[in-house]
């Protein structure tokens, strides 16, 4: 499993280096407020409807791995041209562009690792603990980098990451079963199955929560005169408890089992 670490290390290292950042570029860029919670919530919005139509059509040409590989070499593309738009209008365009190819990579690349744990998936968090090192590592080089260079290399830095990201998923062999039904079939099964709803009602809530964090954050510390290079550490801290929590997820859930894994996430 040495190549799904080092992409899980590489990808979310890259969110390290972009994502808190987005809403500094932003007004940076001189938007309003409104301007700016605008851009922050087109981005789940595509991606909640885009996801299903990227992954189905993987499942209908049985083409997992060029599906992934082609949206993240959007992302990277889209990446490079993103800081050097500076109207509202231009910035719109290129975070639903950004939206759209990010939107099915992170799923089709967790369903390519759980088929190669096979019978053993409860050893996933391991595997996945290391693109929490990747953020809690990279996190403050980013924020000394883009504090000295600017706020552009926060999208080329992110770029570069993924492109060798890219290069390493190239080496991940893809295995996911197929589903025989259809893709409406099965969202219609999925829309109709009570728990299923429940759970995302509550993946909403928690969503809603780490939003007004992970887009704000970094707008309230630059209020308060904290560097980059301190915001960048302050997401090393945040990684702390994640990393023992997804290392040892497989006895965790033996002890406390999904539901109760949930519930504990939930009320801390």
């Amino acid at each position: 499993m040495l190549f799904p670490s080092i992409y899980y290390f590489l990808s979310y290292g890259a969110i390290s280096i972009l994502f808190p950042y987005m809403a500094l570029f932003y007004q940076a860029q001189g938007l309003t407020g409104s301007q700016i919670g605008l851009l922050a919530a087109i981005s789940p919005i595509i991606s909640f409807f885009g996801a299903p139509l990227w992954t189905g059509a993987a499942d209908a040409t049985r083409r997992h791995k060029l599906f992934a590989m082609l949206a993240i070499l959007g992302v990277v593309i889209v990446s490079f041209i993103f800081p050097s738009i500076a109207t509202f209008g231009g910035l719109l365009l290129m975070i639903c562009l950004f939206s759209t190819f990010m939107a099915p990579s992170a799923s089709l690349v967790d369903s390519a690792v759980l088929a190669l744990l096979g019978e053993h998936r409860e050893r996933y968090g391991r595997i996945r603990a290391w693109g929490t090192i990747g953020y809690g590592i990279i996190a403050p080089f980013a924020g000394n980098l883009i504090g000295r260079l600017g706020l552009k290399w926060a999208f080329w830095g992110y770029a570069i990451l993924m492109l060798a990201g890219l290069l390493v998923l190239t080496r991940i062999p893809f295995r996911q079963s197929h589903s025989s039904g259809s893709f409406r079939g099965g969202m219609r099964g999925l829309l109709t199955n009570r728990p299923w709803m429940l759970f995302l009602v509550m993946v909403f809530i928690a969503g809603t929560g780490m939003a007004t964090i992970n887009n704000y954050l970094f707008v309230y510390m630059q209020g308060l005169g904290i560097s980059k290079t301190l915001m960048g550490i302050a997401l090393t801290i945040s990684t702390i408890s994640e990393i023992p929590a997804m290392f040892f997820s497989d006895r965790l859930l033996r002890r406390f089992g999904a539901r109760g894994m949930l519930v504990i996430a939930m009320t801390t």
